[in-house]
């Protein structure tokens, strides 16, 4: 087996059953969609927009040492992550991220006032947080999302991850009305001012003036390996659209018997997904 590399950008969001944040599966398909413009070579995306309970423990047993950037998209609180299905406290998943070897370089929370879950974050090893103080609008934590990583991973702006926050900040206007990503909606209504107050957060100072780079750049694939993994990545960034697709259309469907069967069409995408980019590390010598 070859070395492990952090390579992964993960893409989590839960719409929520009980509060729906119609917002989730719009910024996780265009967050997708620019991870892919901008990803450098050899990295792969991992991406649910309707996170449950089981799904998160799988991913986090499928992704052990080789998450780079993991950003969660939903509601939240000072302790916890509300997913599809019911709430995950903060330390337990940073006690998991404790017992790797390399965690998360960056974590990004973009939910509402979760900055308290920064210190088992930080104490767990990961690298930057990114959480908030406040409830936050809506539709300009999607913005915020999206400004932050275009400053972020665009190769010739030679960006800071510092430099890629203060611009996100800057082009967003926290007093815009919308849905908050808070099931304490009274906060935001007596006190809208304050929504998007995001915070930048490390143990180590200097971390916020790195630029984004590769934490190991991929071996070149070169010959008829080259052509094959160049074919791979067209497969998968095909199976990329269908699961958006079909994910999308699963949303907008009322009728049980219908969505049961797009679950199963979804299940077969994300298997034929996992097969294609296992395929591609086979390439790299990963595995």
């Amino acid at each position: 087996m070859g070395t492990t590399e952090q390579n992964l950008f993960v893409l989590l969001g839960a719409k929520s059953q009980a509060v729906p944040l119609e917002a989730i599966p719009k910024e996780l398909s265009q967050l997708k969609a620019l991870f892919m413009q901008y990803k450098p070579q050899g990295y792969e995306i991992d991406y649910e927009p309707y996170l449950t309970l089981n799904e998160l423990n799988t991913i986090l047993r499928r992704t052990i040492n080789r998450i780079d950037v993991l950003h969660y998209a939903g509601h939240s609180s000072p302790t916890t992550l509300t997913l599809n299905d019911g709430e995950v406290y903060m330390r337990h998943i940073a006690a998991i991220f404790k017992t790797w070897q390399h965690p998360p370089r960056l974590v990004f929370l973009n939910g509402c006032e979760n900055k308290a879950q920064v210190t088992d974050l930080l104490a767990a090893g990961v690298g930057l947080v990114i959480a908030t103080y406040k409830p936050i609008n809506d539709d300009l934590a999607v913005e915020f999302a999206q400004e932050f990583y275009k400053n972020l991973l665009n190769a010739h702006s030679q960006t800071s991850y510092q430099q890629a926050f203060e611009r996100a900040s800057s082009a967003v206007f926290a007093s815009r009305v919308g849905h908050a990503r808070s099931l304490d909606l009274d906060v935001l209504a007596t006190d809208p001012q304050q929504a998007g107050d995001w915070g930048l957060f490390s143990a180590q100072p200097e971390a916020k003036q790195q630029f984004f780079i590769p934490v190991k750049s991929a071996t070149p694939i070169t010959g008829i390996h080259s052509m094959r993994y160049q074919q791979l990545q067209e497969r998968e960034q095909n199976l990329y659209k269908k699961l958006s697709i079909l994910e999308t259309e699963r949303d907008m469907e009322t009728r049980e018997e219908e969505r049961i069967r797009q679950d199963y069409r979804i299940r077969q995408v994300k298997a034929d997904l996992e097969s294609v980019q296992q395929q591609m590390r086979v390439l790299r010598g990963e595995s």
